[in-house]
């Protein structure tokens, strides 16, 4: 089956033959010949045809879909070349009320514009499923300035029952910490064909939307599992589990020892006291497989529920961004956590577009202009933290590999 790309340049090839038969007839002052137009006619045919496949990719993503309004300013301002102005007049020109007001909103700033907040909320619920930790539920705060601090309490008050007429005793001391959040950068450069934005319309939204996505997705996948918390990247869950919840897997491996170690997890959160408001894991492919093939002694599968998305009755996630080369060379980690006590502080999501720009792709600088491209650049600002970091444990030294 052919992908939208490779449409997209049969229909570019089409559009081009037709525009050179209509340019030679012109230059030569005269009428189509029999044969020229028959050639045009069926140019012209194959050209709606593939328009009418656009049409029907274009209608997966609806006006109403997370990230629709603002994947439309995206693809508004690399048509104009970053031009807001000329971008707006477009919208309104086409009568599309909704891309106008976003676009009107958005806020100039030296590296781009801002999206205005509504629209990049939306971004977020069309990562959410790409993401392993934003498909388990965790809180989001917003970060209008770029940082936030959100007291937390690390040693509680206590409470006493009392007989009549005694006096209340003196709490135990309260002992408080602050959890803080610092925006972190993450930029994302997109590459648009500019004959996709001169000629491919219906096909456009789902071709830019499905490239940002997927820049956007990999590298917070990965740096909300694994990063390290540098100045530059967020910490991710991996380094922010404490070593009293840090449980090594049995070295043998059998049922009765996976069940075992998927519970040492479950008593590591609920020994620390935990709450378990939106528990879930998040593992590697490898071993979603692996838990997936496992079956008893009469063929039954051992974890039925994995086929609704669940484990020992929390949903789960599985990311190729958690490693399997761990130890000694094979093996890899599982995490339980409370994802209600997992935190993502959002700032602003800002876009440009340039067509002067050059970038790197598989090591090989590409110049935006000799390709006929344009570059959208998205730089989206957030960063992750553990209200409390008694919330996440890890099981490592994980060796559960399906059987060939």
């Amino acid at each position: 089956m052919e992908s939208t790309l490779q449409l997209q340049q049969k229909r570019s090839a089409f559009r081009r033959s037709a525009e050179s038969i209509l340019d030679k007839c012109l230059r030569e002052g005269r009428a189509l010949r029999p044969g020229e137009e028959a050639d045009l006619t069926g140019l012209e045919v194959k050209i709606k045809d593939i328009d009418r496949t656009f049409g029907h990719i274009s209608g997966m993503v609806r006006h109403g879909d997370p990230g629709a309004t603002f994947l439309r300013v995206v693809q508004s301002l690399a048509a104009t070349r970053g031009n807001m102005r000329t971008a707006i007049e477009r919208a309104s020109v086409k009568r599309d009320a909704d891309l106008e007001r976003a676009l009107s909103a958005s806020v100039s700033t030296q590296g781009g514009y801002a999206v205005p907040t509504e629209n990049a909320a939306s971004v977020i619920e069309a990562l959410r499923p790409m993401v392993a930790v934003r498909k388990l539920g965790p809180t989001i705060l917003p970060m209008e300035h770029g940082n936030i601090t959100w007291p937390r309490l690390n040693t509680g008050a206590n409470a006493t029952y009392l007989g009549e007429n005694q006096v209340v005793p003196q709490s135990q001391t309260q002992s408080f910490a602050a959890l803080r959040l610092t925006a972190k950068k993450l930029a994302a450069f997109v590459p648009v064909s500019n004959d996709l934005l001169r000629y491919g319309q219906p096909a456009g939204d789902t071709i830019v939307m499905q490239d940002f996505l997927a820049a956007v997705a990999a590298a917070e996948d990965f740096a909300f599992i694994n990063g390290n918390g540098t100045q530059y990247t967020p910490r991710g869950l991996l380094n922010w589990v404490l070593p009293s919840n840090t449980v090594t897997a049995n070295v043998t491996v059998s049922i009765a020892n996976t069940d075992n170690d998927l519970g040492a997890l479950e008593t590591a959160l609920i020994n620390a006291n935990v709450r378990m408001l939106r528990p879930g894991w998040i593992f590697s492919p490898r071993t979603f497989v692996y838990l997936k093939n496992l079956r008893g002694t009469g063929g039954d599968k051992v974890y039925p529920e994995m086929d609704n998305g669940l484990l020992r009755g929390y949903p789960f996630a599985t990311s190729s961004n958690v490693p399997v080369n761990l130890g000694s060379g094979n093996q890899s980690v599982v995490i339980l956590a409370d994802f209600s006590d997992v935190v993502i502080g959002e700032a602003t999501f800002i876009i440009d577009a340039a067509t002067q720009s050059t970038y790197v792709d598989g090591g090989v600088t590409v110049s935006a202009f000799a390709s006929d491209q344009t570059v959208v650049r998205i730089v989206d600002q957030h960063d992750l933290g553990m209200r409390h970091q008694e919330s996440v444990a890890v099981l490592t030294g994980v060796s559960w590999i399906p059987v060939a």
